[in-house]
């Protein structure tokens, strides 16, 4: 944490913002970011996932202390003489608003990120206007600014725009494991639109699929970035995880049950059929071979994963025979039957990113 008027030429009120470098010294870029009434640690720790990637994070005040938006245009003129121009922005609150307000005429700013913001009127038409990337990160818990709130901004918005639940956290985050599970988020996230090394990025591919798993210290949590949307995998507490997430089995199943549903509903789709809705339960468990008929493919146990599908709507007797023998023909079951090829290789140190 360094006073901002010690690195850079003073401008109005700079003596009330604070700048957080990466350890080196040295940002690859740079992000605003008004706390609001996020709790000290709290804004620390959103704060510290940045820094520790390579972005720079420079702390506007806000409340009574806030600055006018002549000063925040000021404050970052002064910065990018040292730094570069910031491509993220941060705001909480009824008091952050201001800074989105401020920021979204920057021509630098590739992302913006709410958190717990209201739906003013001006704010949502602000929003009807913006022309960045957006990231709404809210708590459905949140008895300050209610969760309708952030199904306004996002109906407002255009695309792209993303919606994240901060499931279970309060307004301020006052919980550390939820700050750092927003931290977490918006690093994610915004790897999108800016190359920053230390941050979680998806890696260009001219077909198929792709994706990237980072772990950092914080134990077992894991941010994933694919196909361009920001997950997180983790164990539970009773692991030693964070249960920020879920684990990478359940992961696996969800990806099942999603490929088999999608290719049941485009099937169903195709043919006319009036088919309302699918349900796919899955379960994976460990089993010895001979049980539930599963033959053995090596030593010691077999897995096995169990899928129960329910279909809903008008369905005869035919079409539902037909929509089940479609149910085992989505790809990702077909890929999970075969016998996949694994290939690990080692990633270059400049590719993989930097631990701080």
């Amino acid at each position: 944490m360094t006073p901002f008027l010690s690195l850079v030429r003073p401008v109005a009120g700079a003596n009330r913002l604070r700048l957080d470098l990466p350890v080196d010294g040295h940002a690859a870029a740079t992000a605003l970011f008004a706390a609001g009434s996020l709790l000290g640690a709290s804004a620390d720790s959103i704060a510290h996932e940045l820094t520790r990637a390579g972005v720079a994070v420079l702390h506007l005040p806000t409340g009574t202390d806030s600055l006018t938006d002549d000063d925040v245009h000021a404050a970052v003129a002064r910065l990018s003489e040292r730094f570069p121009k910031p491509f993220l922005v941060i705001g909480q609150g009824n008091d952050g608003a201001s800074l989105l307000r401020s920021s979204f005429e920057l021509a630098s700013v590739k992302a913006v990120v709410t958190l717990g913001v209201p739906a003013s009127d001006a704010m949502t038409a602000r929003i009807a206007r913006l022309r960045k990337a957006l990231l709404v990160l809210h708590a459905p818990t949140d008895v300050v600014v209610g969760i309708e709130h952030a199904g306004r901004l996002i109906e407002a918005a255009r695309h792209p725009k993303s919606f994240l639940a901060l499931d279970g956290a309060d307004h301020e985050l006052s919980r550390d494991g939820d700050a750092r599970f927003a931290a977490h988020l918006v690093a994610a996230w915004a790897a999108r639109y800016v190359p920053v090394p230390g941050l979680p990025s998806e890696p260009e591919a001219s077909h198929g699929h792709s994706a990237v798993a980072r772990i950092g210290r914080n134990r077992f949590h894991t941010d994933i970035v694919a196909g361009g949307h920001a997950l997180v995998a983790d164990e539970p507490l009773r692991l030693e995880g964070t249960d920020h997430g879920p684990t990478p089995y359940d992961l696996l199943l969800a990806g099942l049950g999603g490929c088999t549903a999608i290719t049941i509903r485009m099937y169903a789709d195709r043919k006319g059929w009036p088919l309302d809705a699918v349900e796919v339960r899955l379960r994976h468990e460990k089993v010895t071979p001979g049980e539930a008929g599963c033959e053995a493919t090596g030593p010691g146990k077999v897995d096995l994963i169990r899928i129960e599908v329910g279909l809903e709507g008008d369905l005869d007797a035919e079409q539902h025979a037909r929509l089940m023998e479609i149910a085992e023909k989505c790809p990702v079951h077909k890929t999970l039957k075969s016998v996949p090829c694994l290939r690990t290789t080692v990633l270059e140190p400049a590719a993989a990113g930097s631990e701080s």
